[in-house]
């Protein structure tokens, strides 16, 4: 019974670190997203006058 319990707590540990890793991912591409937003809202802007591009 013992070697299951020792199956059990390493599993355990790989789903917490699978968790940590997608909740990092989730951080990373909410963050590309409000990154590509900025970049369009600035892009619009400066196609319609309100601003220059280089």
């Amino acid at each position: 019974m013992e070697p299951c319990a020792c199956v059990e707590r390493e599993l355990d540990k790989v789903l917490q670190k699978f968790l940590c890793y997608g909740q990092h991912c989730e951080r990373g591409l909410e963050e590309l997203l409000r990154y590509v937003s900025q970049l369009r809202e600035e892009l619009g802007t400066a196609g319609t006058g309100g601003g220059a591009l280089g």
